[in-house]
């Protein structure tokens, strides 16, 4: 027996996203942001699906606060209606005395801030 199904892995969940492109202004924007506090090493940032995955490299002796507000400060870049529609991921991570550290953090579009993990 076989079931019949769509081919497409995200099914319907992506309907819509046409309308709702981020543009490469925008991740511009975010990188040059990141990029002028002088806090980091490097800033990534790609789309798979309805998720913005951003990747924060920080220099080592950045407080865990600060890479959090850096982050959180990115949203800023986004039209209320892309926050609206694409989920937002966060690493950010650094070396310490004791290793890599690193910290994710998530924004679902129902919400209005980032909720941290591994903190």
């Amino acid at each position: 027996m076989l079931l019949g199904g769509s081919s497409d892995k995200y099914g319907n969940r992506l309907e819509g996203i046409d309308k709702v492109k981020i543009s490469n202004e925008t991740f511009e924007s975010v990188k040059n942001e990141v990029s002028d506090t002088g806090l980091t090493e490097d800033i990534s940032t790609r789309i798979q699906g309805k998720i913005v995955y951003t990747t924060i490299t920080l220099k080592s002796d950045t407080s865990k606060d600060k890479a959090k507000e850096i982050a959180s400060n990115t949203l800023d870049n986004y039209s209320e209606d892309e926050l609206k529609f694409y989920d937002f991921s966060f690493f950010l991570k650094w070396n310490s005395e004791d290793g890599e550290i690193v910290i994710t953090g998530n924004k679902h579009h129902s919400l209005d801030s980032i909720t941290w993990t591994n903190n």
